[in-house]
């Protein structure tokens, strides 16, 4: 990797490395038979190209120069380092590393990109409050159980690549590209991603590249498995932000205007960049008709940052809610109120769910307690807030599903356009697909996802992947369940599987195939409604946190697997208090090496941060009209 923020590579010596038994072999760009990128440049979220391998010049600090390979991965990683490069015309001017060097940089540089914004339709007279303020959200590592990891192996004259990846279609075009081979000598697996938070969309690419090339070069498997300080140097994070706001307001701390400025830092390029999705999140489930925000990425000498869990819609509802409370504060009146004061007419439940959360909550009871606690407690304090969201799901790239049907047992097998990465929609599509047939769900199995049998899917992202390869299943077993129709009329009291072998003695196809796309009329955005509630209590003297008790309330219409989607929802508020309450990724300020690479002193929550007292409620008797089997997206 990189020991330099900008500058050029002069040359790269590993003589002394190929000299250390069990090294095999060093590549640089210069052996890339193809193009050198990670990953397609035409992909909706990825329009540059980004090199595997730096080929001339030095971006950032850790960027990527050359491949080690060993017979062990413990040798590989011991002597990478040990690969000499010499640099020249090294820059000596100061670093673009946050979001404000971006804003003071010369304008030749380019440093800001400007996207869409909101535009105001109205302004209000009643302004009876100035207010002023800045929001700032930061990076966050994605913190997988499983690393980056992928091992390629040639294949008569393809490669077969078994990849941690949320993403085939990626990985198999950035692997074709690098080769220049066609796609179709690329197959990738994926069986399952023990996590991935969104670090997997094409993050992943550096290792699934990278073995692809040394399989090419030597003809032998090769397997990566990167260690974390590596991802955490090379890779970026959740893109820290920043809203700059005024607002004016009047008694009720209803917005009569708001003038502001949304900022992400996309790093080194635009690629994954967040503004289109944090400018729309920051509306959240309020009336922006009097709102005017500028948004703009800021391209900064780090590494690409990248989508993390609720991306964009993380630091958009963050933002706003911010501002809330902090019009709450300034005028000293309940937050609620500033809140209901603020809402949108239209495609908003949450008037009738905060009555309910607040009830359910013991809210205002216990606000009156801590008044109490506070008193008389001088060294310790107890606070209780609430916060809610509205989340619109939009649908966009394709997926699909193969469902079949064994004639020996009439079990089935499913392979799905979507990745297990710990969401549960193996298990919810095998619910689907015993559904439909009316069978037990143990004669249901979902194989690992190959991207020759449901080709060209997007990424599993975006708490829509689920529904909509349910979906597909859900098309698949009426295709099936429609040819097995003339054989049950036949054989009224057979079982399941008298009929599946009946129909395949008739020569019946016993599989079926699906898609879905964002112009599928029977898929239609709708919004997801929340409620969370924190109770903390803090030791005035050393700043210890204590989480006292947390209530979330989420509207899931009629969730196919409670059990499923309330453990997807407990982890999701405890990721989110990790980063306000203790993650910090910090940086050499002077040439952007991040210090904080490992575990040993990159800290998230463990098992006795999360609340004491932890309570989820899920809506109940309230199916989604336009969800898949009436749920709402997970």
């Amino acid at each position: 990797m990189a020991t330099i923020a900008r500058g050029e590579i002069e040359s790269v010596d590993y003589s002394d490395v190929l000299k250390i038994e069990g090294v095999i072999a060093v590549f640089t760009s210069k052996d890339i038979p193809g193009i050198n990128t990670i990953g397609r440049g035409d992909q909706p979220i990825l329009p540059e190209d980004e090199e595997l391998l730096a080929s001339h010049n030095i971006f950032y600090y850790n960027q990527p120069v050359a491949v080690v390979v060993a017979e062990t991965q413990v040798l590989a990683d011991k002597v990478a380092c040990l690969v000499k490069v010499n640099y020249k015309n090294i820059s000596t001017k100061p670093i673009i590393f946050t979001i404000q060097d971006a804003i003071n940089a010369p304008p030749l540089e380019n440093r800001l990109n400007s996207y869409e914004g909101i535009e105001p339709r109205d302004r209000g007279v009643n302004v009876q409050r100035v207010i002023k303020g800045e929001f700032y959200s930061p990076r966050q590592y994605h913190h997988m159980m499983e690393l980056h990891t992928t091992v390629t192996r040639p294949v008569d004259n393809g490669y077969e690549v078994d990849c941690s990846s949320q993403w085939l279609g990626v990985t198999q075009s950035g692997i074709a590209l690098v080769l220049n081979i066609p796609y179709n000598a690329v197959i990738v697996r994926t069986r399952r991603c023990g996590g991935g938070f969104g670090c997997k969309i094409s993050r992943h690419m550096f290792a699934a590249t990278a073995t692809a090339l040394v399989a090419y070069k030597l003809n032998r498997p090769c397997r990566m498995a990167m260690r974390m300080p590596d991802i955490m140097r090379i890779i970026g994070k959740r893109p820290d932000t920043r809203l700059d706001y005024e607002v004016g307001v009047d008694g009720n701390g209803q917005i009569q205007y708001m003038e502001a400025t949304f900022y992400i830092n996309d790093g080194m390029c635009s690629n994954e960049n967040e503004n289109s999705y944090a400018t729309k999140s920051l509306k959240n489930c309020y009336n922006p008709d009097r709102w005017r925000v500028e948004s703009f990425g800021a391209i900064t000498d780090a590494p690409t940052n990248c989508f993390m869990r609720a991306p964009g819609e993380f630091e958009g509802i963050s933002a706003i809610e911010h501002v809330m409370e902090h019009i709450a504060d300034e005028l000293k009146i309940d937050p609620i109120r500033v809140r209901f004061a603020n809402y949108r007419i239209n495609d908003n439940q949450l008037p009738d769910y905060i009555p309910m959360f607040l009830e359910k909550s013991d809210y205002n009871k216990r606000l009156e307690y801590i008044k109490e606690f506070n008193a008389k407690n001088r060294w310790k304090k107890r606070g209780l807030r609430l916060n809610n969201m509205a989340f619109e799901t939009t649908y966009f790239g394709n997926y699909s599903a193969v469902v079949s049907v064994y004639h020996g047992d009439g079990s089935v097998v499913i392979n799905a356009g979507g990745v297990e990465i710990g969401q549960g929609i193996n298990t919810k599509l095998a619910q689907a697909a015993a559904f439909e047939f009316k069978i037990p769900v143990e004669k249901v199995a979902v194989i690992a996802s190959y991207d020759f049998a449901t080709p060209n899917c997007y990424s599993t992202a975006s708490s829509i992947t689920t529904e909509c390869v349910a979906l597909c299943v859900i098309r698949c077993c009426e295709q099936i369940n429609a040819r097995l129709a003339p054989v049950r009329v036949a054989m009224p009291k057979a079982t399941w599987e008298e009929v599946v072998l009946e129909a395949d003695v008739r020569g019946i196809l016993l599989q079926a195939n699906a898609e879905t796309s964002p112009n599928d009329p029977r898929l239609q955005n709708y919004s997801i409604f929340g409620v969370a509630a924190a109770e903390v209590e803090v030791d005035l003297l050393t700043g210890t946190k204590y989480i006292v008790r947390g209530d979330i309330f989420e509207d899931v219409g009629v969730s196919i697997n409670p059990a499923l989607d309330v453990g997807q929802v407990e982890g999701a508020f405890v990721q989110g208090l990790s980063l306000w309450l203790i993650e910090d990724a910090i940086y050499n300020r002077h040439n952007g090496e991040i210090y904080t690479d490992r575990t040993w002193n990159y800290h998230i929550m463990g098992a006795t941060d999360i609340p004491n007292d932890y309570r989820v409620y899920f809506s109940r008797n309230r199916p989604n009209p336009v969800g898949i089997l009436g749920s709402k997206g997970k």
